[in-house]
């Protein structure tokens, strides 16, 4: 083996791994590329789709509302329509409600000339029809517009039988969905698709009418129904490989499907462009390596044994002009040669020299991707590199002794002679060794930006040249335009934002902030300049510390919950915002930027605390209604059970009759006048009772105890006194004193048992009034007993009692005592009371009455449970049963005819009483003898009486 061929295969063997990792390093980035094209069009897609499923959210909740309101869940066509035609104004264009009958046809819609429309076909309309939940349906066109849409449907039941009685339907227009998806900032080369569960395309980016409505192509449909989402190589109808990210129809959204395709040649091509020129370029690499080990060899040991040879002949021959060209490094034959080539290897080697210079020059020259022109001192042109024959749209040989002005526009065209001129004259250089942007003119007139240097150098001839390097700038411009906008776009959203938003930088500098910002705290973009100042006027004394925080924000690397800040506002009030901060890259200058924005939380921790003080308030009053309860049972006396139990009970029932005038008055106070109408009506004062005075006002902490003395006043009457028979009469007066004088109220009794002098015996009773008037009321009661009846004077001070914002309110008809229940012996009572208490109370009442008790129960799912058996005689209903409202068993009973009566706490029934207006109330705690004779009233009157209304 030769020596040439020993030296090519050491060589090749060094340069084997080299070569190897090379293409290992190429293979590696091309997959890596390949990852992250995988991973941010699935993450394009997630996006996407997350905002997709926020707005099928929204119709889903819209739907579920419709659902809920009695226009549409009572069947009234009239009133769902009017319904529907004020919701027209208020839903976007692109949506339109509908809402069917059990049949499938439209009763009601947002778009009237849907009316009567038998939709029942419809795969949606089905689904809801058959009592399915929430339905995302396939793509249709609609009958009436003609239009593009996708439906939504939920089906809505009926309030009485919670039978399904039609859907609740929704389209929105997929023309819409597609241009609010073209906003979407997809890459130039994606296509976005958005297909139904059968896989007809809804909507796709960028727009192309034919798709719509078409099926997906033959790949993509192999994605439809995949178990998960992913991405895969699709070959489309176009012929383009795609970087498909999918979402199959049982995904995320149940009945669609989406993907975004991202062109494989535009994602990877430069990757593998470069891939495939680094190994083209190291092949020309081993190449040459191999030519020139074998020129090496050949020129150091065979060529210089040739011309040594070859001279030896020569100067065999007699000339002596002969030279030996032996390269330096070939030892041997150069020391042979070493005094006889002196000369003539010094010369040889200045002109290698000077070749291998200009051709380096010329292959930069000619290989440069910039422009590069050569012209002399009048502008002419006497060169150019292929660069600029592309830039320009010149060839070389047009270009060729022209001046080079016709490559510029505007001022530099007309200008360029004369600053070639002045340089020349004055040395004055403004653009030779420094540079400058300048404007340039294509063949075809167009104008681009160029970036221009030119260096200055003489020629063989003594002459100046200048060469011009020119570099098409107009892909940065570009970029700086497109960045310019998206921070243009960045304060948009910012200023615009309807909460606080602020974008600052590590600088300190407030970038943007938003309206809402300035608006709440009342601060000026001025005073905002940066986040100290900000921070200053803000926080104040606690401002190093809140810097502290802020400054922790820059070094972010995901969105952080900062928490509840109190800020100031310009006019010095207190607020409280709650903050979240994200980091949002940096800017051209290297500044790190942080987003912050806030959520003013103000209200909601003053409703917080005044809901604190309320509960507390609440607690505070039903501890001392226990503890009055506690003393009344206490301090009544009596040997008869019985007249205890009734004592007591009256007693309660008037603190419950003054509980429920403060309810409805809201504890503003209660009116004299109904207190001295409920307690004597509740012992059939009725016209026997004659009320004369002006609208006055018991004030809330006086009320319990001005009734308690009525009832004492009353129950007196009742037992001993006017209302003990038929004949006697209650007047009661009162005189409007003024404000904060004393209010003295009269009680005469007329026409009862004659009276005897004064009671031997002072009564617990008398006591009790006494005490309450005297010691608790601050006042002064003063008995007199003459033979016609008891004649009491109340006086009270004038913080008991207010005149203002009293309305006169009239007299009612007489109330008949309950005297006793009916007998209905046998008679079947539904008792429906989630307090045991009460409930086994109510039991025991009506079981010796006689009455066969269904229940108790007290839940909605057990009372309609024994509904289900049979319909009883009448039914005993408490309106609230642990949470729940006792509407359904009130309705089932309507149905069966039964009449029933709500005993409750609530303030005349609540929404139970309006909406069931027929049903008596009674208000607990309900006095026995009332409640005995309401269910007997109700029996009596069961073959008159059909189902109560509401």
């Amino acid at each position: 083996m030769k020596l040439p061929h020993r030296l090519l295969a050491v060589i090749a063997l060094a340069l084997l791994p080299i070569s190897a990792l090379q293409i290992f390093n190429a293979l590696q980035r091309e997959k890596q590329q390949t990852e992250q094209t995988y991973a941010e069009t699935q993450r394009l897609l997630q996006l996407i789709e997350d905002e997709q499923r926020g707005t099928v959210s929204g119709i889903q909740r819209i739907l579920a509302t419709l659902r809920q309101t009695p226009e549409v869940a009572q069947d009234g066509a009239g009133t769902c329509q009017s319904l529907m035609d004020r919701l027209r104004a208020e839903y976007p264009p692109y949506l339109d409600i509908y809402v069917t009958d059990r049949r499938g046809t439209v009763t009601c819609a947002s778009d009237r000339k849907a009316l009567g429309v038998d939709v029942s076909f419809r795969a949606h309309v089905r689904t809801a029809l058959a009592g399915g939940d929430f339905f995302i349906g396939n793509h249709i066109v609609t009958r009436t517009t003609g239009r593009h849409a996708l439906p939504f449907s939920l089906p809505y039941r009926s309030f009485d039988t919670g039978e399904v009685s039609g859907a609740v339907i929704a389209l929105l227009d997929t023309a819409w969905l597609e241009s609010y998806l073209a906003g979407k900032p997809l890459p130039p080369s994606a296509v976005l698709t958005v297909a139904d569960r059968e896989g007809t395309v809804i909507a796709r980016v960028p727009h192309r009418q034919e798709a719509i409505g078409s099926k997906l192509p033959a790949g993509f449909l192999d994605l439809l129904d995949r178990g998960d989402a992913g991405v895969e190589r699709v070959r489309g109808s176009d012929g383009l490989v795609r970087l498909v990210a999918f979402s199959p129809v049982g995904n995320r959204l149940e009945g669609l499907f989406m993907s975004v395709g991202i062109d494989e040649e535009a994602a990877l091509g430069d990757i593998r462009r470069g891939r495939d020129g680094a190994l083209a370029l190291l092949a020309v690499i081993a190449a040459c390596t191999a030519a020139a080990i074998l020129w090496i060899g050949r020129w150091y040991i065979e060529d210089p044994a040739a011309l040594l040879a070859g001279a030896a002949d020569r100067w065999r021959s007699g000339d002596l002009t002969a030279r030996a060209a032996v390269p330096a490094t070939a030892v041997e034959f150069a020391e042979l040669a070493e005094d006889f080539n002196a000369m003539a290897d010094s010369l040889d080697a200045r002109g290698r020299e000077l070749r291998a210079s200009e051709g380096q020059h010329r292959a930069v020259f000619e290989t440069a991707v910039d422009a590069m022109v050569v012209i002399d001192e009048q502008g002419t042109i006497h060169g150019s590199n292929p660069a600029a024959a592309r830039i320009f749209g010149y060839s070389g040989a047009e270009m060729l002794g022209r001046n080079v002005a016709m490559l510029m526009a505007g001022e530099d065209h007309a200008g360029h002679d004369g600053y070639l001129g002045n340089y020349l004259r004055t040395g004055v250089r403004r653009i030779i060794g420094i540079g400058r942007e300048v404007e340039g003119r294509r063949s075809d007139g167009s104008l681009f930006p160029l970036e221009l240097s030119i260096a200055e150098w003489r020629g063989l001839d003594g002459g100046r040249y200048f060469t011009g390097i020119m570099r098409n700038i107009s892909a940065r411009r570009a970029a700086e335009r497109e960045v310019e906008e998206e921070r243009s776009r960045l304060r948009r959203v910012i200023e615009n934002a309807p909460f606080p938003a602020i974008v600052h930088a590590d600088t300190g500098e407030v970038l943007h902030v938003s309206r809402a910002w300035l608006d709440i705290t009342g601060y000026t973009r001025e005073d905002l300049a940066t986040i100290g100042a900000w921070a200053e006027r803000a926080y104040g004394e606690a401002r190093s510390t809140t810097m502290a925080d802020i400054d922790r924000l820059y070094a972010l690397d995901r969105p952080v919950d900062e928490g509840e800040y109190v800020i100031r506002t310009a006019e010095g009030n207190k607020r409280i915002w709650a903050f979240r901060s994200a980091p949002v890259g940096g800017d051209s200058s290297g500044r790190r930027l942080v987003v912050s924005m806030a959520v003013d939380i103000t209200e909601r921790r003053d409703s917080e605390e005044r809901l604190k003080l309320l509960m507390r308030e609440v607690d505070h009053r039903a501890k001392n209604a226990l503890m009055v309860v506690q003393s009344i049972v206490q301090l009544s006396r009596s040997e008869d059970p019985v007249r205890f139990t009734e004592a007591v009970e009256g007693r309660i029932q008037a603190m419950s009759r003054a509980h429920s005038l403060l309810a409805a008055a809201r504890w503003s106070g209660a009116d004299l006048r109904h207190l001295l109408m409920e307690e004597l009506a509740a012992y059939g004062g009725g016209d026997r009772l004659v009320l004369e005075g002006p609208p006055v006002s018991i004030r809330p902490e006086a009320t319990q105890a001005v009734s308690l003395a009525l009832h004492e006043l009353t129950t007196n009457a009742v037992k001993y006194g006017a209302l003990s028979d038929g004949e006697g009469r209650v007047r009661v007066s009162w005189a409007l004193p003024e404000p904060e004088e004393i209010l003295c109220i009269r009680w005469e009794e007329v026409g009862g048992p004659a009276i005897d002098g004064v009671p031997a015996h002072e009564g617990f009773g008398s006591v009790l009034l006494r005490q309450v008037v005297e010691s608790q009321l601050g006042g002064i009661l003063e008995m007199d007993w003459p033979a016609e009846g008891l004649s009491c004077r109340i006086c009270l001070p004038g913080d008991t009692w207010q005149a203002v914002g009293v309305s006169e309110i009239a007299q009612p008809a007489g109330v008949p005592v309950a005297t006793g229940p009916a007998t209905h012996a046998g008679r079947r009572v539904l008792v429906v009371e989630d307090e045991a208490l009460t409930a086994m109370a109510i039991q025991l009442l009506l079981e010796d009455a006689g009455y066969a008790v269904l229940g108790p129960v007290g839940r909605v799912e057990d009372a309609l449970d024994l509904l289900r058996s049979g319909p009883p005689d009448a039914a005993v209903l408490d309106v609230n049963l642990f949470g729940a409202t006792v509407d359904p068993v009130a309705a089932t009973l309507e149905g069966m005819g039964v009449p029933f009566l709500f005993c409750t706490g609530y303030h005349n029934g609540g929404t139970a009483g309006e909406r069931h207006p027929r049903a008596p109330v009674l208000g607990k705690p309900v006095n026995a003898n009332n409640l005995l004779a309401a269910v007997g009233s109700l029996i009596s009157g069961e073959a008159r009486a059909g189902p109560a209304g509401g």
